[in-house]
């Protein structure tokens, strides 16, 4: 980030000056210029809400220019600041206020307000509390307006029934470009701001408040923040550039009150039975539930529903131990499509089952048990199907889901042995799936190749319909390659049948590999589903990676994409990233930030996905097609 503090130094001259300032620095300018605020932010769950909050009492009582450090400046700020004494930054679509930039003289009212209000939302999400949402709802009450957008730049008026008179100016994206990288332009180089003349900087969103670091960075009267490691982030936001907003901002009104994002709340379950161990028992906490997946089913009006229901312990001197099952539902097509409320799960809506095989011939005795994954054998063990999914084929409906083998049993371990490398780790396996109210299966099958990895997982099935031999079950084995598997239902034996390289993929690394510490693989894992969009038929899936600073400061990364709807099966389009809600999976992840989605399907013109918020909840993300086409796929790609 040192070059984009540098670059401060460059725009602003030697009349600027600019401090680190440190936490403890922080902490005594809380308690020098606001004494009041001082227990607040002292007892803030997460050190992001305090990181976010300082800002505020930097604005209100010391004031000058704020902007974090992965915001680039590239142009002369003055003439969009100067005769303003309240700036702050407007980005879309979320048509929202991003506190990443923030200018100010001492004393504005607008300001004052907004530090005085952290008290009453200090127990908040962090975006309500202290982040986006926080700031643009002061703006909204300071103002009087419900909703507000800007382009270029504007100023605005105090509201009625405000007691002042000092109005608050707004940037808008033609001055400021926001997260380059995900932007629609396909993957703005650095040199972006070149292509908007008015434009004078740059936010690389770097996550940079996820690293180690702990040095503020703010300048004498600005203030330039490198925010330190902290655990609150929920949502992975990125912003669009003026170029694609143009003058239809009314694009982005449909595009917003039409897309639906939300948990789905499930009634508190219990937890799944004891680890029986040779040492003694390990008892499980409550029960999780996330990584949903949706299927249609026309002829009764339902959607059914499968999760991964997983429930954790924490032994100190051996790590965690993970066990977990399917849950099966059905829910009527109104109510899942409905805008009115989030889907309550009730307990009569569906069931939990352990893994399928177990009740298969020959298993099911106790002399063959599922096998231990050696990946965790350090940090404990994780035991149970996982990435559970619903595939539709020849007017069925199959179970898709992931597990490790099953072995004789050992005394080491008396219900779950270690896995035999000759016998693969982990695997697919795939059952038609007859009724989920009772739940009903048939046969289960272990899906195959010759060649394949010990740990198979993150495959993506989907129905071509073969216009010389019917349909066919194929699979997206791998990404990067777009590697295509034939798969035999009634058998699990698989073969590959294509394998096509991608420019688009090659571009989207390069720019990966020179954004974050380590590189990324890219993966799959979403499912895919049949899109008769216009004159060109597609698949549509989701690809995802999770990179960061470091390695235990990561996050999840997932960008829709398109591929031909017949051989080779090529990826046509990668669209721009998906506004997912992240958490912190502190089990496995330290404080990386989560998100994996689990379900892509298409249901009443909407695109529908599931996916799992930290392995902690499941959540949907809806959208119409031509909506979710035109916020994530326009653009031209290189």
């Amino acid at each position: 980030m040192a070059k984009y503090v540098a670059s401060w130094h460059k725009c602003l001259g030697e009349d600027w000056e600019i401090n680190l300032w440190t936490d403890e620095q922080n902490r005594k300018i809380v308690q020098e210029h606001a004494p009041w605020f001082l227990p607040t932010y002292d007892s803030y769950d997460q050190k992001i809400k305090r990181i976010d909050s300082i800002r505020y009492v930097y604005m209100s009582k010391i004031g000058g220019i704020y902007a974090d450090v992965d915001l680039e400046c590239t142009g002369d700020p003055i003439p969009a600041l100067q005769n303003h004494s309240a700036v702050v930054a407007y980005t879309v679509p979320y048509c929202a206020l991003e506190p990443a930039f923030m200018a100010a003289a001492p004393g504005h009212p607008f300001w004052e307000a907004a530090l005085e209000h952290l008290n009453q939302t200090k127990d908040l999400i962090v975006q309500q509390a202290t982040g986006v949402q926080f700031l643009t709802q002061r703006f909204q009450e300071y103002t009087g307006l419900p909703d507000f957008h800007v382009h270029d730049q504007e100023t605005f008026e105090p509201g009625p029934g405000v007691n002042a008179a000092s109005p608050i100016h707004v940037l808008g994206t033609e001055q400021m470009i926001w997260d380059p990288l995900y932007n629609w332009d396909v993957h703005l180089d650095p040199d972006a701001g070149l292509q908007y003349p008015k434009c004078w900087a740059l936010n690389h969103y770097a996550g940079t408040w996820k690293t180690d670091q702990q040095d503020e960075i703010s300048a004498g009267q600005p203030q330039v923040e490198n925010p330190s490691n902290g655990k609150g982030k929920t949502c992975s936001c990125y912003f669009l550039s003026n170029d694609c907003m143009g003058t239809k901002q009314e694009r982005y009104h449909g595009w917003l009150s039409d897309r639906v994002d939300y948990v789905i709340y499930f009634p508190s379950l219990r937890p799944a039975a004891p680890i029986q161990l040779k040492s003694g028992t390990v008892e499980l906490d409550s029960v999780m539930i996330f990584n949903p997946s949706f299927m249609s089913q026309p002829l009764q009006e339902d959607v059914w529903f499968v999760a991964k229901g997983g429930s954790f312990s924490k032994v100190s001197d051996a790590g965690v131990y993970y066990v977990s099952e399917i849950l099966f539902g059905r829910i009527s097509q109104d109510q899942f499509l409905s805008k009115q409320s989030p889907i309550k799960w009730s307990y009569s809506q569906f069931e939990a089952i352990p893994d399928p095989r177990y009740s298969q011939p020959g298993l099911s005795g106790g002399e063959f048990q599922e096998c231990r994954w050696p990946v965790h054998a350090e940090a404990g063990m994780q035991l149970g199907p996982k990435d559970p999914h619903l595939v539709s084929f020849s007017n069925q409906t199959y179970l898709l889901f992931t597990s490790t083998n099953f072995v004789p049993k050992t005394e080491e371990w008396v219900t779950f042995p270690n896995c035999r490398p000759d016998d693969g780790y982990m695997e697919l396996h795939m059952t038609q799936l007859i009724s989920v109210q009772p739940v009903v299966y048939g046969p289960t099958v272990s899906l195959r190749f010759d060649g394949m990895a010990d740990t198979e997982e993150g495959w993506s099935l989907f129905t071509w319909a073969s216009p010389n031999s019917g349909d066919k079950l194929m699979a997206v084995h791998s990404i990067n390659p777009h590697v295509i598997l034939e798969v035999d239902v009634a058998t699990g034996n698989c073969s590959q049948v294509h394998s096509e390289g991608s420019l688009l993929l090659e571009d989207l690394l390069q720019k990966l590999n020179t954004s974050f510490a380590h590189k990324p693989d890219i993966y799959g894992g979403a499912g895919a589903t049949f899109v008769q969009d216009g004159t060109q038929p597609y698949f549509l899936s989701v690809l995802h990676y999770y990179a960061g600073t470091d390695l235990n400061a990561h996050e999840y990364f997932s960008h829709p994409y398109k591929f031909s709807a017949a051989p080779p099966f090529e990826i046509l389009d990668i669209g721009a990233r998906l506004p997912l809600v992240t958490l912190s999976d502190t089990n496995y992840f330290g404080t990386g930030q989560m998100t994996y989605v689990s379900s892509v399907g298409l249901l009443d013109g909407h695109v529908v996905l599931g996916y799992g918020e930290g392995n902690q909840r499941s959540r949907v993300y809806r959208q119409r097609l031509e909506a979710f086409n035109d916020m994530f796929f326009r653009k031209t790609h290189v």
